[in-house]
């Protein structure tokens, strides 16, 4: 899970070398929705009835911050550098465990906050400063990974309790077959008339790997990850990930590790 994760920026950004942000993430999702939905109809004992009640709160967690967290974040990438994207996300076990204290799940322990400060720290001298790359730094990208990071965080300690009322295979269905719904007036609407069939093998390779691994089979690993350890702890990968991906964003796309 984290090495697909890690992988996901550089190779974005050769997705994003073909494809306009939106209607990136509107194919990515539909691909990852039909995925998703095959393997949900052939197993049957792993489907959870979801309550009348419950549909909002679910579509809140799983469209509103996991679906959302993936527009902001392919947004964000499309105007800042995968160092920047990569350390922004380094906040999240942060961000959880705040928010999972204000929830009432963990308790905030100083011993505590001063590892991830100093984890924090060490991914960013690992994986600092960035040579020449293939997109500079913006403010609004950042803003837009920042905002990704908060969704993410918030669907970690929500998806916790629903994980174990639903399982992992009912809320990756639900987040998207919704999203890819919601998505489809991007495709039909806006890019009508995008020339897709003239999109080179490297873009359509990139975007499926996007739709395969980060999005399936990275989320179904996290949610049933989020059943068996606190979220705190879970988000803490999150700290493997920014050296890593400065590194295969060096490979892949040449950013530079150094200046």
């Amino acid at each position: 899970m984290t090495v697909f994760w890690a992988l996901n920026p550089p190779i974005g950004k050769v997705a994003l070398a073909h494809f306009p942000p939106m209607l990136l993430i509107a194919i990515r999702t539909g691909i990852a929705a039909i995925l998703i939905l095959a393997v949900f109809l052939a197993r049957p004992e792993q489907r959870k009835p979801i309550r009348a009640g419950d549909w909002p709160r679910l579509l809140f967690l799983t469209l509103g911050l996991q679906i959302g967290n993936q527009v902001l974040f392919v947004n964000g990438l499309s105007r800042t550098s995968i160092a920047h994207a990569a350390f922004l996300y380094a906040l999240v076990p942060i961000v959880v465990l705040l928010m999972a204290a204000a929830a009432g799940q963990e308790k905030v322990r100083a011993k505590k906050l001063l590892g991830m400060a100093i984890a924090i720290a060490g991914v960013m001298l690992l994986a600092s400063e960035r040579g020449g790359g293939s997109a500079a730094p913006t403010l609004a990208g950042d803003a837009l990974a920042f905002c990704a990071v908060a969704c993410f965080s918030g669907f970690t300690v929500l998806g916790k309790s629903e994980r174990a009322r639903y399982g992992s295979l009912t809320l990756t269905t639900l987040a998207y077959v919704s999203g890819a719904l919601a998505l489809q007036p991007v495709i039909w609407g806006w890019y009508g008339d995008f020339a897709l069939l003239e999109v080179p093998w490297q873009g359509w390779a990139a975007l499926l790997y996007m739709a395969i691994f980060p999005a399936v089979i990275g989320y179904l690993i996290y949610f049933w990850a989020l059943g068996h350890a606190p979220a705190s702890k879970i988000a803490a990968v999150q700290y493997i990930q920014p050296p890593l991906a400065t590194v295969f964003g060096s490979l892949v796309l040449g950013e530079g590790v150094s200046s």
